[in-house]
């Protein structure tokens, strides 16, 4: 934490003004969506997209500016003004193609289930639910990136500050303190939908951080479930089960529910996490581990089911979106990706977006994206062979990244 008065009073009023942010921005985008007439998506939403991008750019613009402010009078109070001055800001530039794609999925996704029979008008609220916490997300991306990208430039440290009622991927980030100095620490800039966070340059060393009462509480109940050999998404998992009054998505058993005031059985353990409710025991391992993995940055993933022209899919989104997933082996290149992207679709009446998790494949960030522009000319809005997949998810060893097709 800051090591003056000051410094914590900066962070404090910094988090709140974008927190007030991001929920103003969602707020708008769910106003904004009563442009749509879910009976003519495409006749509506032009106008719709427009004015959804211009509040997005607004709030984006913005938000990387008060964190730019923010970032320098936080070290001026932690440093003084003759060293904050020497010191780099970073803000990073508006992409509007980047806001486009953020939110053009929505629509996108509620036509996807009209057109297998979904009633117009829930098809669009389902979207409409997960499209606000995107836009939330996207909001306040800026000024996030600015303050690690300033650190990072500055040759410092940076920390998760926590809204105070964080979920439990948030609590084990925000416990490790200041352990961010690199986009390798890829956790570290990994923020959900809907999520209240933000971050804090440290300039001190990184064993002399002291946590506040609240986020040792973080950090005993970390230790109280680490074993050897967990992964971060294990650590999560196992955090779910025993914070309550800590984190905000811990479980919550109905013990009166079985009598005798005994704990009601547990759900059947899948392979790697064993304790969601929404988990489905016929998941494969890779399977849940792709589950996992998009619970933690935000995604709502319960089982999949089947297509109105008979094809089983493996999960569902969002409680909307058929998913499949995709899990190549080391060495797996752009053409791998193609390939599985051709199988699925070849098969007629796939799932619409896919999930390649790429974790451990050694595949690069190149060859990655050669992959996912290759099936956009295929399967994209304008592909070769018509318009058959909308999305495509991808999670690497440090990061994972959605491109709308």
């Amino acid at each position: 934490m800051a090591t003056t008065d000051e410094g914590r009073a900066l962070t404090d009023e910094h988090r709140r003004w974008q927190a007030l942010l991001g929920a103003t921005t969602g707020g708008m985008g769910f106003e904004l969506a009563k442009l749509i007439d879910p009976t003519d998506i495409r006749g509506t939403v032009e106008g719709w997209l427009e004015q959804t991008v211009a509040v997005l750019a607004t709030a984006e613009i913005a938000s990387a500016n008060n964190a730019a402010k923010y970032v320098q009078q936080f070290r001026v109070a932690e440093l003084g003004a003759s060293k904050a001055a020497s010191m780099p800001v970073v803000k990073p530039k508006f992409d509007l193609l980047e806001a486009d794609n953020s939110v053009i999925w929505a629509p996108r996704m509620a036509q996807s289930a009209i057109n297998e029979h979904m009633d117009p008008q829930a098809a669009w609220e389902q979207a409409v639910g997960a499209l606000v916490g995107r836009m939330m997300r996207e909001a306040l991306t800026p000024g996030r990136e600015t303050i690690f990208g300033s650190a990072m430039a500055a040759g410092s440290r940076w920390r998760r500050v926590s809204d105070g009622n964080p979920c439990s991927w948030c609590a084990m980030l925000v416990g490790r303190g200041p352990a961010y100095s690199s986009e390798e620490t890829a956790n570290g800039v990994i923020y959900h939908n809907s999520c209240g966070c933000t971050a804090e340059e440290y300039f001190g060393d990184r064993d002399d951080w002291i946590p506040t009462p609240r986020e040792k509480e973080y950090v005993d109940l970390v230790d109280s479930v680490y074993e050897p050999g967990m992964t971060d998404r294990q650590i999560a998992a196992a955090m779910r089960e025993k914070g309550q009054g800590i984190i905000n998505d811990a479980h919550h058993p109905d013990i009166a529910a079985s009598g005798g005031g005994k704990e009601p059985p547990k759900p059947p353990k899948s392979a790697i996490s064993g304790s969601h409710p929404d988990d489905d025991p016929t998941w494969s391992r890779q399977e849940q581990a792709i589950t996992d993995y998009l619970r933690g940055v935000g995604y709502v993933v319960t089982k999949g089911g089947t297509t109105p022209k008979g094809r089983i899919y493996d999960f569902t989104l969002n409680d909307l979106e058929p998913a499949d997933g995709k899990t190549p082996q080391p060495g797996a290149s752009s053409q791998t990706m193609v390939d599985r992207a051709t199988a699925s679709v070849k098969k007629g009446g796939q799932a619409r977006v896919l999930i390649f998790d790429m974790r451990g494949t050694g595949i690069s960030e190149d060859e990655k994206a050669r992959g996912i522009r290759r099936i956009r000319g295929l399967f994209g809005a304008s592909g070769v062979h018509g318009h058959k997949l909308d999305r495509i998810i991808v999670i690497l060893d440090e990061s994972y990244l959605e491109e709308v097709l």
